[in-house]
């Protein structure tokens, strides 16, 4: 496919309304231009392969210029839309070059998806921000919520807003377990191993948890509370729904697997305490985060709009 042109889409944007001329980020002159084409790249065609299958026809992606980590999914003047802040791609890429110094096997796989080590890296990092705001544009909640982003601490409890929340997560978990499946079943049987499916799975994990948890730095559960679930719910509704999908494909040892996954964000993020508090958070609380996300799934049921009764995953 013919690659798209970001700024001839953001003149699309403009045209249809200042708030996008306000708002928007171009890459063109950015140090780090590699990394925001790519992702632009696989967002655009992704989101025109999909219109042949899902209602998402017409949706715009743009970047945001903000050097915070956020996202968000919104309907303006009549326009649907992804937006991802500038400062997420920048974050997440300093992360990736991280991971990928600490991943030495994963050079063995760059001849074979044709990126270099630190994009793939990138792409398996990045891939969780933008289903989950797909997730968003599936469920169009748009006349009750005209913009969903990633300001947890935004006031007010939405048991609505929580049950979206999850529903995108779930979503996008799965979007994230199909690469992980896709990209193992593209390997040659030399480079197959449990090393190298052990590292694809670390990749997207950490760039998942990393993510939500750069949205919302504080540790301490709640659950009745703002507009987004805590982190350590999504995190949990994020590992069980990706393992889930991976068993019914990969033969793999999973108790081990998520051992060594902590162990590795861990060891990557030692320089911060945050991941040891957030994940002490789990080990203490985890009865509860459970249970809240049982209520939860019970309460979006009877919803009609959620991804999980639009679309097979």
């Amino acid at each position: 496919m013919a690659n798209s042109s970001y700024s001839q889409a953001l003149e699309i944007l403009f045209s249809r309304s200042t708030y996008f001329k306000d708002i928007a980020f171009d890459y063109e002159l950015s140090p780090y231009k590699e990394y925001f084409e790519s992702f632009y790249q696989f967002c655009s065609e992704y989101l025109e392969e999909e219109s042949k299958y899902l209602d998402v026809s017409d949706t715009k992606f743009l970047y945001i210029n903000n050097l915070h980590i956020n996202a968000q999914a919104g309907l303006r003047d009549r326009t649907r839309y992804i937006g991802v802040n500038s400062g997420s791609i920048v974050k997440l890429m300093q992360f990736s070059q991280e991971l990928a110094e600490n991943l030495p096997e994963i050079s063995s796989l760059h001849s074979v998806f044709d990126v270099s080590k630190d994009i793939l890296v990138f792409q398996l990092n990045t891939l969780f921000i933008f289903y989950h705001e797909l997730g968003h544009i599936i469920q169009d909640p748009f006349d009750q919520i005209p913009i969903l982003d990633e300001n947890v601490t935004e006031a007010g409890y939405s048991e609505f807003h929580h049950i979206l929340e999850m529903d995108a997560d779930w979503y996008a978990a799965n979007k994230v377990a199909n690469h992980i499946i896709h990209k193992w079943d593209s390997l040659p049987p030399t480079l197959k191993s449990q090393d190298i499916l052990i590292d694809l799975i670390k990749i997207s994990l950490s760039g998942t948890i990393i993510f939500l948890i750069e949205t919302f730095r504080n540790p301490t559960i709640y659950f009745q509370k703002f507009k987004h679930p805590h982190p350590t719910v999504r995190w949990m509704v994020v590992l069980s729904v990706m393992f889930d999908k991976l068993r019914q494909s990969l033969s793999l040892n999973f108790d081990e697997c998520i051992i060594i996954v902590f162990d590795f964000i861990k060891s990557i993020k030692a320089k911060e305490s945050l991941i040891d508090d957030f994940l002490e958070a789990i080990q203490t609380h985890l009865p509860e985060i459970l249970k809240y996300i049982a209520d939860l799934h019970g309460k979006a049921i009877p919803m009609e709009n959620l991804t999980n009764k639009k679309v097979s995953v």
